[in-house]
């Protein structure tokens, strides 16, 4: 798998783990994992070797992972200041 297509299934699949982890259903995680794969048309075997292939390259992998957390910071920025609204307005209500 080249890089740029590897970088981007990655980072995809690294960004579900994150709403994975913000409880977000495993039905759905399960959906969504199958469509990144259909929309790189690529398998889950084919990414992993690469991954593993990648993952030889120690200074460089760093790099990439560097990479794919800056974009996924990047995505997740809008929905942490989201979550500080929503958490400022239900401190705000009077009951």
């Amino acid at each position: 798998m080249d890089e740029s297509l590897y970088l981007d299934l990655f980072y995809e699949l690294e960004l579900l783990r994150v709403y994975q982890n913000r409880g977000t259903g495993s039905a759905v995680i399960d959906s969504l994992h199958e469509e990144i794969f259909k929309k790189y048309k690529a398998d889950k075997e084919f990414f992993l070797e690469s991954h593993q292939f990648y993952q030889s390259q120690i200074d460089k992998q760093q790099i990439r992972v560097d990479t794919v957390i800056a974009r996924i910071e990047k995505e997740l920025l809008p929905l942490v200041k989201l979550d500080s609204l929503k958490t400022q307005e239900e401190n705000d209500k009077v009951y």
